[in-house]
């Protein structure tokens, strides 16, 4: 849908849309858009609140200076001047201060106008099968977090989620990664897909001796550890990405449109690494985590910035 010059080579591709929009993958595809552009929107307000706290630095600066000339000089027209200065600046403050409550206000506004949309189209979404019903649960429990509980969970959100928690993602889908993310911090669990009809972990390639005493190592690709996760999921001022443990390689955030906001490498030590999202505006964003050795996962991730 976000390539429509695909329809170009596959003739089919338009009916296959139009079907599946009406079906649950549809429904669940059109909250995570309508979260997208709520977060969107938030961006854009949030590249002026930034721009105002500059403003608002500058002027306390101008400030500083002056009460640093008031509170030594002697010399009347400079002590005029300082004082002339300081008044001005600090008006500007107050000027500045009461923009960026406005604009936070409409932040605010913007942001929830689209995340109760979201909610109703949630709601609205009929679950073919166990790992989308747990996308639209977390999904509900998400976007209340959010809107009705200033970044808190209730005891039974914390139940329902650590209940898909400990699912298999093999079955139970993306939405296991993204309640695990959710739990971080609030929940003792230690979740494992180490386990057969999951994810095992592949044994390390054993050193075979051959009968003239050399030895000779399997030259068979190694397989990643377990599956990555990033978490808190949605993220405000960093965010935790599990490795593939058994490989080094590099972690790459992009946002929607390619741009690389940041990359870290990490080493067979690195379990999990830690990324900073200072600077990163509100937003969709792909970490992608490439191993030395060719693997590569992506995992979505939300920006959302106070």
């Amino acid at each position: 849908m976000q390539n429509p010059s695909l329809q170009d080579d596959y003739a089919e591709f338009g009916s296959f849309l139009n079907t599946q929009s009406q079906a649950s993958a549809g429904q669940l595809y059109a909250v995570e858009q309508k979260i997208v552009e709520g977060l969107k929107v938030s961006a854009s307000l949030t590249a002026q609140l930034s721009q105002i706290k500059t403003d608002e630095n500058l002027a306390l600066e101008e400030v500083l200076k002056a009460d640093s000339i008031l509170d030594t000089s002697t010399d009347i027209a400079a002590v005029s001047s300082a004082q002339n200065g300081k008044n001005l600046a600090l008006e500007e403050l107050h000027t500045l201060d009461s923009l960026y409550n406005e604009i936070s206000l409409a932040y605010q506004a913007a942001l929830m106008s689209k995340l109760q949309e979201a909610l109703v189209l949630n709601n609205a979404v009929t679950a073919a099968n166990d790992y989308e019903q747990h996308e639209k649960t977390v999904n509900d429990i998400a976007i209340r977090q959010v809107m009705f509980q200033n970044g808190e969970l209730t005891s039974a959100q914390v139940t329902t989620l650590g209940i898909i928690a400990a699912e298999c993602p093999k079955t139970g889908g993306h939405g296991v990664y993204r309640a695990r993310g959710m739990l971080t911090s609030c929940y003792d669990g230690n979740w494992s897909d180490d386990y057969a009809g999951c994810h095992p972990i592949a044994p390390p390639v054993q050193e075979q001796v051959l009968d003239n005493g050399f030895g000779q190592r399997s030259d068979k690709k190694q397989l990643v550890a377990a599956e990555t996760s990033a978490y808190p999921n949605p993220a405000t001022d960093g965010i935790f990405v599990r490795t593939m443990t058994v490989q080094g390689g590099q972690i790459t955030l992009l946002d929607m449109t390619g741009r690389a906001w940041r990359t870290a490498q990490f080493s067979i030590a690195d379990e999990v690494k830690y990324l900073d999202l200072a600077g990163v505006p509100s937003g969709l964003y792909t970490s992608t985590v490439s191993s030395s050795t060719g693997e590569r996962q992506v995992i979505k991730v939300f920006v959302v910035k106070p």
